[in-house]
């Protein structure tokens, strides 16, 4: 399923309901923002092992009727969720409980910015993991394990409040995905990560010019 720009016109598409399967053609994911900066409202489903992905340049914002509101979930318990791509993908809802791993794929960025109920492991492979709300990631009782290359990020929500994430046991290993920004990154503000941090290998945590990080 591909979301494209239509003649410069982003796309807003509103209670459609998506089961998503695999990775897609080519493996460009089984639900492809191609182009633009458009919005799914519709509840999505996965029903097998997929991914979601963004191009470069674009931006796909998956929006919930608030940040308590499951927006992805499973059609049953243990389906895997990878977001990918070179773009940017914003959750703005809930990671429902059906989910079983979260992945973060490509270069490219995603936000979780709702509260996930999701219970087990996040894995942050390549590009890098945006938490913008104090519950994201607050099921994932297998922990957050960010891969040599990766980071994981945290900043102030769209509000501009500070994050006091909960507490989630990470695992760090490198330096970053952009030249040393750290494999944890403090993007901005005062926020504060509750949970217990063991490095895999040797792992570098930074804060952005003008923001402090409380671990």
């Amino acid at each position: 399923l591909q979301l494209q720009q239509n003649s410069g016109t982003n796309l807003d598409i509103a209670a459609e309901t998506v089961t998503l399967n695999g990775t897609g053609l080519s493996s460009t994911g089984a639900m492809l923002n191609a182009s633009g900066n458009n919005t799914w409202s519709g509840k999505i489903l996965v029903n097998s092992a997929a991914s979601i992905d963004a191009n470069t340049g674009s931006s796909l914002n998956i929006l919930a009727a608030s940040l308590g509101s499951t927006i992805i979930d499973g059609v049953a318990a243990g389906a895997n969720l990878t977001t990918a791509g070179a773009g940017l993908i914003t959750v703005n809802g809930g990671i429902g409980g059906n989910i079983g791993n979260v992945i973060q794929n490509g270069t490219g960025t995603t936000v979780l910015a709702g509260i996930d109920t999701y219970t087990t492991g996040t894995t942050v492979s390549s590009g890098a993991l945006r938490l913008t709300n104090n519950s994201a990631l607050a099921g994932a009782t297998n922990g957050a394990t960010v891969i040599s290359g990766a980071t994981l990020q945290i900043a102030r929500d769209a509000s501009g409040a500070n994050i006091n994430e909960a507490g989630v046991a990470t695992i760090l290993n490198g330096t970053g995905n952009n030249s040393g920004n750290g494999a944890l990154e403090n993007v901005n503000g005062n926020n504060t990560y509750n949970g217990a941090i063991t490095l895999g290998s040797a792992a570098q945590i930074d804060a952005d010019t003008g923001s402090n990080l409380r671990l």
